[in-house]
């Protein structure tokens, strides 16, 4: 997948995945917080053994998310 694809796809997701992509046996995950000072980025990086779950992840930061965004406003 070229890198134009794969920016596309994590803007339409709203989030982003590394499966052990930089270290082996490390996965992390991303969203992009937006608050009026700009936007960040809110990760978890996790042993790739905890991944079977992806979704409760991803779930998990995306509330993070929310709350932040939402103390921020």
């Amino acid at each position: 997948m070229s890198l134009l694809a794969e920016l596309t796809q994590i803007a339409e997701q709203g989030y982003a995945v590394d499966h052990e992509e930089f270290a082996a046996g490390v996965s992390g995950f991303a969203v992009i917080v937006n608050t009026y000072l700009g936007q960040y980025a809110l990760a978890a990086v996790v042993p790739s053994f905890r991944t079977k779950d992806q979704q409760r992840l991803v779930t998990a930061l995306q509330a993070c998310k929310a709350q932040i965004e939402r103390k921020l406003a």
